[in-house]
């Protein structure tokens, strides 16, 4: 990590190793799996009359090339949020700070609930 500090207003912070979501919404086109790198992408605030043709963008695969849009490439990075809330697999969850994301190569963790 090259521990650069950056203070940042953000609509969202996607953490991608993938190009799409479901349903082929490519939030971070130009992530690679094979890369060993996360691409964070950050979406800053916009005026709310953008958001459908920011949705737009998202389904023809053309987010890295908005102006609301930055993408950083990078194995770690540690948030320090306001309001640290994260989303996994659509279900809200609030954390501590500072929420830190690394990647880990070549390992897929499953997560199964613990069901009876």
């Amino acid at each position: 990590m090259n521990n650069n500090e950056t203070k940042l207003c953000a609509f969202a912070i996607v953490f991608a190793n993938a190009s799409q979501y479901g349903n082929d919404a490519m939030i971070s086109p130009l992530s690679d799996v094979e890369d060993g790198l996360l691409d964070i992408v950050v979406i800053k605030k916009f005026p709310n009359w953008k958001i459908p043709f920011f949705i737009l963008e998202v389904l023809k695969g053309k987010t890295h090339l908005s102006k609301f849009v930055e993408i950083i490439k990078t194995k770690e990075i540690e948030i320090k949020a306001v309001k640290p809330f994260v989303h996994v697999d659509g279900e809200v969850k609030e954390l501590s700070n500072p929420i830190k994301v690394k990647i880990q190569e070549k390992k897929l963790k499953i997560f199964v609930p613990n069901e009876k």
